[in-house]
């Protein structure tokens, strides 16, 4: 789809900004002030069309107030102008720009203040609209990621996939394919390029992930239980039932009074029951041990994440120009969806486990109490102590074969349990090796366009590499004919404009047919020379596309013949984005006539 126009107007309807795109070429020119004393184009708003076409595709308000670069220093002059006009934004899509009737989609966010803000970052919310339609967030999101790249999956996300298109801040305009948040994961990123270049089987990548996700949890389970049962502890176990085996002979043949050969009789029925029932607690509690293991490793794994990425993100805030609060949420919400379901069903095995073992322990004790009545029946006789000890070493002995036999029980089967994932692994590893092998095919074609732009605007070849590690995962990596690593900024920038170009062209081949976004934008224009970008500007009108880009009146002056058309708005200190000063004038005048009108 291409951008249609922007439009800004005020709570009460009137116009702030309108911005018409066009196929090709989108320049927001910025000119420099006549006074002498200030020749910065900064506070024109040369970047805020790019701003507020991110915020329509479900980005943040707060990208127009806080600069990154300042350390998110606040605009109050622009916050002000929010809080008091509570703008709405409306930009149209259409899958043709040609005038006929057209497939559109209408995308209209409205700020309110949020009664609830606890900090200036959520000071206001946002209603959201689809082609009129109020709808919540998550639909709104659903929506657009469905009309823009005919998908409907949780991964990648909407707001994963827009900076690929809308490059505002500096890590995204200086990073080819590792746009986002330095913390993103590498499954996150195998993800988001699987998807861009049209794996067709996602749903395996996710359940592949889901499988060596539990593989890890079986092993840390299996490390333990083999920790727990040290070298030679099922030969002793052995050697232990032989030892219970003789005493359980000796106890039955001893001889005690006929007289309380029924006492006898029931005081080791008690005893087997007994027996049972304390192996049955001690296989719970070990179950229970084993569950509580793995619960606090899960929370301390969940928490230590949390601790790590706000370390990171507070200590590279000045280096990274992105939303910190958006994307450490992302990354604390893909972690929590990993672990969440594996946390929850642990903690009701556990209580579980609990509610059985306090249930055994209660029956434990009645017949612990039945056992001591007997036994005090028969402490007349002279044997009893011979005979009680007997009973004692069997219980103890039954107990150490019991806990050591469960032990081993529960490895056999986590064994098992781990050869089994391990074999879906393989067998999921195998399907997705084959697909990738297709998959190569559609890289060949994204690289002949790669070379071929990048080739034109840096005089170097470039294109991606398909790197996979030992489990077949899957990682994109920019590479140089020349392999030439000492690139400038300026033709880093060029690469990553060929990279977006050579994208476009892709999505849109006849072999591959792709429903994606045939715009993209770049900022920081200004330090790629002259003489590239007059080679930029012709090889755009080659593409199916529309490419919007800020930059300052004197750079466009030293391109050869250059088209003023292809200006789509022209910003000066008399005529900045928001025209703040401009709308507040005009407030008064409307003010002051109502004024005048009213005392005639």
């Amino acid at each position: 789809m291409y951008l249609k126009y922007l439009s800004i107007k005020d709570k009460d309807n009137n116009p702030i900004q309108h911005v018409e795109f066009k196929k090709g070429i989108n320049i927001i020119k910025g000119e420099k002030s006549n006074n002498t004393s200030n020749t910065k184009t900064n506070s024109l708003g040369k970047t805020t069309l790019l701003r507020c076409v991110d915020f329509c595709l479900a980005g943040k308000w707060s990208s127009f107030v806080f600069d990154k670069e300042l350390k998110d220093t606040k605009n109050n002059t622009v916050f002000n102008f929010l809080k008091e006009t509570l703008p709405s934004f409306e930009l149209v899509l259409a899958d043709t720009l040609e005038n006929k009737v057209t497939k559109t989609l209408k995308i209209t966010r409205s700020l309110t203040i949020n009664q609830k803000a606890k900090k200036e970052t959520s000071f206001f919310s946002t209603n959201n609209f689809i082609n009129g339609e109020l709808v919540s967030e998550a639909i709104f999101e659903e929506k657009i990621k469905k009309m823009l790249f005919d998908f409907q999956g949780d991964k990648p996300s909407l707001r994963q996939l827009t900076p690929k298109f809308i490059r505002t801040s500096d890590h995204q305009i200086s990073n080819i394919i590792k746009y986002l948040h330095p913390s993103t994961s590498s499954f996150e990123y195998e993800l988001l390029h699987l998807f861009l270049f049209d794996f067709p089987k996602m749903d395996i990548i996710h359940e592949r992930t889901n499988i060596e996700h539990t593989i890890g949890s079986k092993s840390q389970e299996f490390k333990y239980l083999n920790n727990t049962l040290s070298t030679g502890k099922r030969e002793i176990n052995d050697v232990k039932k032989i030892e219970l085996l003789e005493l359980k002979s000796k106890y039955d043949s001893f001889q005690i009074s006929k007289e309380y050969d029924h006492e006898n009789d029931a005081l080791n029925k008690i005893q087997e029951k007994i027996n049972k029932t304390k192996a049955h607690i001690n296989e719970l509690l070990l179950d229970k041990d084993v569950w509580e293991k793995r619960l606090a490793e899960m929370l301390s794994k969940s928490n230590s994440i949390d601790t790590q990425t706000i370390e990171y993100i507070y200590k590279e805030a000045q280096i990274y120009n992105i939303d910190i609060h958006k994307k450490f949420e992302e990354t604390v919400i893909f972690h929590q969806k990993m672990i969440e379901n594996e946390v929850e069903f642990i903690k009701k095995s556990v209580s579980k486990s609990k509610e059985a073992i306090n249930s055994l322990e209660l029956e434990h004790a009645k017949l612990a109490e039945e056992y001591s009545v007997l036994l005090n029946q028969l402490a007349k006789t002279g044997s009893l102590t011979e005979y009680t000890n007997l009973g004692h070493q069997i219980n103890e002995l039954t107990k150490e074969i019991a806990e050591t036999e469960s032990l081993i029980s529960q490895r056999e089967k986590t064994s098992e349990e781990l050869a089994s994932l391990k074999q879906q692994f393989n067998n999921l590893t195998i399907k997705i090796e084959d697909i990738l092998e297709k998959m190569r095919i559609k890289i060949t074609i994204f690289n002949r366009y790669f070379s071929e732009y990048s080739k034109i605007l840096t005089d170097d070849s470039y294109y991606i590499v398909v790197n996979k590690d030992k489990l077949q995962h899957f990682t994109l990596i920019p590479s140089c004919e020349r392999n030439d690593s000492n690139i400038g900024d300026g033709s880093k920038q060029s690469v990553i404009i060929a990279f977006d170009l050579a994208y476009v062209s892709f999505a849109n081949d006849h072999t591959i047919n792709l429903t994606r976004p045939h715009f993209f934008t770049q900022d920081k224009i200004e330090i790629i020379d002259v003489n590239i970008l007059d080679r930029l500007i012709n090889l755009i009108n080659r593409v199916d596309c529309q490419f919007i880009f800020p930059i300052i009146s004197d750079k466009l002056d030293g391109i050869p013949d250059f088209d003023d058309s292809n200006i789509i708005l022209t910003l000066s200190e008399d005529n900045k984005f928001f025209n703040i000063e401009k709308y507040n004038s005009a407030k008064k005048g409307l003010i002051s006539k109502s004024i005048i009108d009213l005392a005639l």
